[in-house]
């Protein structure tokens, strides 16, 4: 293989111009995403009833039969609902090896068999691949100095939602602000007394007159005619004319005596406002396992058509887009690899001042990359967080082979071992292919354990594991082959320079390992100390599943009272934008959508996100009766903590959750402390008397609906025109019921034309009902929330649970701490059994290419030396124990024994034939100190932009080059001064077991081992 190049030059020219080719074409080919593509196992029921049912209404008849067959589903993992009024939710996550396309089917499946037992009121269930609490990954708002929100809502739900529906991946389209056009019929009901009219019958009337039917065909004189009869409304007018009865004199009673017909909006549902300007907002959600950055500028790109031809007063601001997030951190994490290229370019001129030389390690780097870029593209990877880190974490390393080739070469030629030019280029090289072989395949392998953790992160690192792994053998294949021929062909100098820096680091490299020696037991006792303090400061640190890192978007949640009216939340809600607007400096953006159960206020912030939190969390009290709290908008992991109470009876569980969340606020450095549910609201209940219905040839159907009509209205029918319909809603007139004592004296119509007053019939008691009920796995549950401003998650954890043990949970009743909590303590244990192997077959890789039991284990000292740098960087910047750490130290144990494999494999090269064994150490050690030191630099350099970027989104990849890069210093730098005494020790183990003892004094035993390895003594160290 080494020769091939040599011998077939063209051939291989013409390979590498092929690969760069294909490479350049496919770049432009991989999909642009911020995480590894996969499936999300996550599927959404939503199911609507008609008619304003109460939340334990939807809760019996809806949410727990569906929940019921759906706990039958294969591969289910979690499922949980939240039953409200009119609403049903059901949220299930399938694991990742679920086909969720399949599951739709069985979904659909179990939806049809249970079907006869929903109520006459559920509409048809919409199954949707995402979950409807996800927050939109587009925001845009319509503004306009003529229009009205309802004018510009019409515009929006016309003209934007249906086309923005057909992109693939859209997964639902929403608004905010404007109202709902209607067509509103509101009557009198003292005239419908009057005329002894029931509103059902009205409204029956109505629908009954609003129809176009074709009757048929008739033939005559050879032709076909359509017959139809149609009576559809065309004008208000119309609608006014309709006849709906006639008094016992003769007269035709129209519905324009009983009820004034407007066309009209229906009361407000929700506000929107951008920087405290009214505007029609829009809420674009994707599915669950669709690609954000492609399906935004899908959506995008229609956004800007329509932008022509809408009318010119008509401003369009995208709000928030989450693919420039994500091609941000793309931007910056290519940013970070550009400019450690660079910096690894500069070490190599540093060291080499032959420009050829430099030129031909150099080029290892390209062919890495591109080789790299086509085994992405064959194996359906994308450009992500995840892959261009892999890729950042291989170019550190692609370039240590070629280093170390040629300073090989170097060493040959000055000893002149081989006669012609060709045999000094391929021996070099194949002198080398062992090390070089053993340390591609030690770091390669350590990412086998990645099968045995959780699919979620298998999906996320796997594809960082394959990205490093193309790199390393790219760069294995460009050593062996590409860059001996190079060398053959351009290489006339094999001399490397030796800059006078680099002779006075050689020399006190030199005194510090002769030093070393010479208090060895010292050095190895203070090493093994300071490994244990490591390993002591690992162990405090915290834990995360994430690195929540900080982003300058956020949202900020607000709560009100039971009942309070969407106008007063609103007025409290825009005093609360106004307060935020006036910090210009500092606010660049606020957008806000006002509803009766969620109201969010997202916040775009230039800079330092968490201080204006703090700043602004000192107002809070000004929003008054609102809760206030904060939550991410736009993260890779969340900095809140749920705790979740389980238990049958939803009044104990409120009971508890109210306790338990007042004992959290008293935990320091939790902030945002809140009950994940809505406080009961206030509720007249009409409790019907059957025999008194009875009398009155009433049935509890026919009166609940009449009520509902009158009170909330029915729809009637549709009003078409230029192209639409539009609900015509039947209802009393809004002013008719002032107040709840006046419901038992309303008068409704019977089927007999009897008037009845509502009291004559039910018991009229108020209660508080739930807005909503959750269930997580068919069981009920409350949850608490809080943010852990500046605490640890295992932390925040552990002052919960010594918290909540004051709390007396009543039996059945019990309290869980769930998400990112859950995931990180199972992972924890995973990643600790992975670690272990990794050990494990890193020792059997090296045991099977070195035949030896002894001489792995001595290479392998390099890990525990590589924690110590692991610990105290994560100490120094404050940083927990995430998965970027334990990906990160899998990376660390793979590499770091590149650099004892190649001391130890220098040292057996050279001991042949020689019996000076500390000599040989010394003079193999000095020898590896300039590719250590290139190796060394590189590595670090080709780190460090990734680790000092201040981008928002460098949290994801930041926990994991710390990791690597303090590892390597660490590692390396100890690797050079221990692993030589080590080797030494292994060698030499009756002497060096003789100057531990005496270093300790221990005198008793001392005169009597004096005698026996009196011969033994090392006296070497002065004559090297």
């Amino acid at each position: 293989m080494i020769e091939f190049g040599i011998k077939k030059p063209i051939t291989t020219l013409m390979i590498v111009i092929a690969m760069l080719m294909f490479s350049v074409i496919t770049t432009f080919r991989i999909p642009v995403e911020l995480n590894p593509s996969g499936q999300s196992g996550l599927v959404s029921v939503i199911t609507r009833l008609r008619g304003g049912v109460a939340a334990s209404e939807v809760e019996k008849y809806v949410t727990r039969p569906l929940e019921e067959v759906f706990s039958e589903l294969n591969g289910l993992k979690e499922m949980i609902s939240s039953s409200k009024e009119s609403e049903s939710n059901i949220m299930m996550t399938f694991h990742h090896n679920v086909d969720v396309d399949f599951i739709v089917i069985d979904i659909r499946e179990k939806l049809a068999m249970v079907k006869h037992l929903l109520p006459k009121e559920t509409e048809k269930p919409i199954i949707a691949k995402f979950e409807q609490s996800d927050s939109p990954i587009i925001i845009l708002s319509l503004s306009s100095n003529e229009k009205s929100p309802e004018q510009l809502r019409e515009i929006a739900e016309d003209q934007i939602k249906e086309k923005i529906l057909r992109v693939s991946g859209v997964a639902n389209v929403e608004f905010g602000g404007g109202r709902e056009r209607k067509f509103l019929i509101e009557m009198d009901n003292a005239k419908l007394l009057g005329y002894k009219l029931s509103i059902l019958e009205v409204v029956q009337k109505i629908n009954l007159a609003n129809l176009s039917i074709s009757a048929g065909e008739i033939n005559q004189y050879n032709q076909n005619f359509v017959i139809r009869a149609t009576g559809e409304y065309n004008s208000i007018a119309e609608i006014e004319n309709t006849a709906i009865a006639i008094t016992p004199s003769g007269s035709i009673v129209r519905i324009g005596d009983i009820a004034t017909i407007k066309d009209s909006f229906y009361e407000a549902t929700s506000f929107a406002r951008l920087n405290v300007q009214p505007v029609v907002s829009v809420y674009i959600q994707k599915e669950s396992s669709a690609n954000t950055i492609k399906v935004a500028n899908e959506a995008l790109k229609i956004i800007e058509k329509l932008k022509t031809t809408v009318d010119k007063d008509i401003v369009i601001t995208v709000v928030k887009n989450d693919a420039e997030f994500i091609t941000k951190a793309i931007s910056s994490l290519i940013e970070a690899l550009i400019v450690g290229g660079i910096l690894l370019a500069s070490i190599l001129f540093l060291f080499m001042k032959n420009v050829r030389s430099v030129f031909i390690v150099a080029t290892t780097m390209p062919l890495s990359l591109f080789m790299s870029i086509l085994l992405m593209y064959f194996t359906n990877q994308t450009f992500n967080i995840m892959t261009l880190s892999g890729l950042a974490m291989g170019m550190a390393n692609v370039m240590d082979n070629s280093i170390v080739v040629i300073e090989n070469i170097s060493f040959h030629h000055h000893r002149k071992t081989f006669a012609t030019k060709k045999e000094l280029v391929v021996q070099g090289t194949k002198e080398l292919w062992q090390p070089i072989f053993a340390s591609t395949v030690t770091t390669i392998i350590v990412f086998l354990p990645l099968v045995f953790l959780e699919p979620e992160v298998r999906q996320m690192y796997v594809p960082f594991a394959l990205t490093i792994t193309f790199a390393l053998v790219a760069s294995l294949v460009s050593t062996m082959i590409f860059i001996p021929p190079q060398i053959y062909k351009w290489q006339n100098k094999f001399e490397l320079d030796f800059q006078k820096w680099y002779m006075k680091v050689r020399k006190y490299y030199g005194m510090i390992l002769k030093f070393c020696f010479k208090k060895q037991t010292w050095v190895w006792i203070a090493t093994l100390l300071i490994f244990f303090l490591a390993i002591r400061v690992l162990m405090t640190r915290d834990s995360e599943f994430m690195d929540p890192g900080s982003v300058n978007t956020f949202r900020i949640g607000i709560q009100f009272p039971p009942a309070t009216r969407i106008e007063v939340s609103n007025e409290v809600v825009k005093k609360m934008e106004v307060a935020l607007v006036g910090y210009r400096d500092q606010v660049e953006r606020v957008s806000s959508k006002v509803e009766k159960l969620h109201t969010f206020i997202e916040v775009t912030v230039y800079d330092k996100a968490e201080e204006f939190k703090e700043e602004f969390r000192k107002r809070f009290g000004e929003f008054s009766p609102a809760f206030v709290y904060f939550q991410d908008s736009q993260s890779a992991a969340s900095k809140e903590i749920y705790v979740d109470f389980y238990g049958q009876n939803y009044d104990t569980l409120k009971q508890l959750a109210f306790s338990a969340s007042g004992k959290l606020q008293q935990i320091k450095g939790l902030t945002d402390v809140k009950i994940r549910m809505r406080e009961d609201e206030p509720e007249v209940i009409l409790t019907v008397d059957y025999n008194r219905l009875a009398i009155f040839g009433l049935t509890t159907y026919y009166f609940s609906n009449t009520l509902h009509c009158q009170i909330r209205g029915l729809i009637a029918t549709q009003y078409r025109t230029e192209g639409k319909q539009i609900e015509t809603i039947c209802r009393l007139y809004p002013d008719s019921i002032k107040n709840v004592e006046e419901i038992p004296f309303l008068g409704i119509v019977n089927p007999r034309q009897d008037i009845v007053f509502v009291g004559q019939v039910t018991d009229m008691t108020r209660v508080k009902a739930n807005q909503e009920i959750w269930h997580k796995n068919k069981k009920r549950f409350i949850q608490i929330s809080a943010n852990r401003a500046k605490i640890g998650l295992t932390t925040a954890a552990e002052k919960i649970k010594t918290t909540l043990k004051g709390v007396a949970f009543p039996q059945d009743y019990s309290f869980n701490i769930s998400g990112d909590y859950e995931k990180t303590v199972k992972n924890k244990s995973q990643f600790l059994v992975a670690i272990l192997l990794t050990v494990i077959l890193i020792f059997f890789v090296l045991a099977s290419i070195f035949e030896s039991y002894l001489q792995p284990a001595l290479i392998m000292f390099a890990l525990p030396l590589s924690i110590i740098g692991v610990s105290f960087s994560l100490w120094a910047f404050k940083k927990p124990i995430s998965l970027g750490v334990w990906i990160g130290m899998m990376i660390l144990f793979g590499s770091i024994v590149y650099s004892s494999i190649i001391i130890v494999d220098k040292i057996n090269l050279r001991r042949v034939g020689r019996t000076n064994l500390l000599r040989v150490i010394f003079e193999s050690c000095k020898e590896r100190l300039r590719p250590e030191l290139i190796t060394l630099l590189m590595k670090t350099l080709g780190l460090l932009p990734m680790v000092l970027s201040r981008d928002e989104s460098a949290s994801m990849w930041r926990s994991l080059g710390l990791t690597v890069l303090f590892g390597t210093i660490s590692g390396t730098m100890l690797t050079m001064l221990i692993i030589p005494t080590a080797y030494y020790v292994l060698e030499k183990p009756k002497s060096s077991l003789y100057k531990f003892l005496k270093t300790l004094r221990i005198i008793f035993l001392f005169s009597l081992l004096n005698k026996i390895f009196n011969k033994f003594k090392v006296k070497e160290y002065n004559n090297i």
